[in-house]
């Protein structure tokens, strides 16, 4: 267990993080709290990463490789992108080629 400072507030207990001094984690231990959704972009430290793209009445994910994913509803579009998110700045996933 790592102690996390929330930057003005009181330490909160974290499992997995590792936290830098400036507050921000060490390339390779993203969580869902470090990323963010504005609109349909989900952005990670201020750079636009993945977004969700409508598809008739339906949502696709496009990776930032340009690739597309099936359709889905809107939420588990969402989920889906911050589950891909996490994999590659996490280093779980390698591109082919």
């Amino acid at each position: 267990m790592v102690w996390v400072s929330t930057q003005g507030r009181s330490a909160e207990p974290h499992y997995g993080a590792v936290w830098e001094a400036d507050g921000h984690t060490k390339p390779g231990n993203y969580r869902s709290a470090d990323l963010a959704w504005r609109d349909d972009w989900l952005y990670a430290k201020r750079r636009k990463f993945v977004r969700i793209v409508r598809d008739q009445d339906l949502w696709r994910v496009e990776l930032p490789d340009g690739k597309f994913t099936g359709t889905m509803n809107r939420t588990r579009a969402k989920d889906a992108a911050m589950s891909w998110g996490l994999r590659i700045l996490n280093g779980g996933f390698v591109w082919p080629g």
